[in-house]
């Protein structure tokens, strides 16, 4: 039996709704803005709606850093998705990883 010459990773996007905890995930290969916009207007459509709130992780695809006052500086692409969508943004608290455990089950 030949072996594969390369083996294929894939990175699993998920997505939980805080209240009802149902759960979306899209697997792609790449971790960029524009794929992390597209696996999130995905599960917008597969729940049917736009949440009012959007936590993520601290990503760079999300945020780029955190100012003086330890604001998220946000991705100007995913910025204005927000903008245009409605939703508010945040980000996780970090070294808390309470603040993602619903994802972190759906993702284990």
């Amino acid at each position: 039996m030949r072996k594969p010459e390369k083996y294929a990773s894939s990175i699993s996007f998920v997505m939980v709704l805080g209240y009802s905890r149902a759960i979306y995930v899209e697997f792609t290969n790449r971790c960029d803005v524009r794929t992390f916009i597209r696996c999130l207007i995905h599960g917008f459509e597969y729940f049917g709606g736009v949440s009012d709130v959007v936590l993520t992780d601290r990503m760079k695809t999300v945020i780029l850093g955190t100012g003086e006052n330890k604001k998220p500086l946000w991705n100007p692409t995913f910025e204005d998705l927000a903008a245009t969508l409605g939703f508010t943004p945040k980000v996780c608290r970090a070294r808390r990883p309470q603040t993602k455990v619903k994802a972190e089950i759906g993702n284990s």
